[in-house]
């Protein structure tokens, strides 16, 4: 998105990459805001399927704050209600050098 802060999340079954999206933000919008909306928007995808499902963020502060009960982000209260309403979503933080953690 050169130089542009943008949001995008994938769908993964198995190895095949079944959806990508790509939004662009506006210029105000922080990394922490893009990754938030990243998360979300794959919670609201997830939320229309009865399948369990991982949703996997390397950002562990938008993770944090999304299992804040104290979480001033909208985007993050949000995500909240979209996850209490949904069993079948799980949450997991991951990078290239961390153990995988669950939420």
């Amino acid at each position: 998105m050169d130089d542009k802060t943008g949001s995008t999340f994938c769908v993964m079954e198995e190895d095949t990459t079944k959806y990508e999206s790509m939004e662009q933000l506006r210029p105000f919008n922080s990394v922490f805001q893009a990754e938030l909306l990243s998360i979300q928007e794959a919670c609201l995808r997830a939320n229309k399927t009865n399948q369990q499902v991982k949703v996997w963020s390397d950002s562990e502060s938008s993770l944090h704050s999304i299992a804040s009960i104290h979480t001033k982000s909208p985007i993050a209260q949000q995500t909240q209600v979209i996850l209490l309403k949904s069993a079948n979503i799980k949450l997991g933080c991951t990078t290239a050098v961390m153990k995988r953690r669950t939420y």
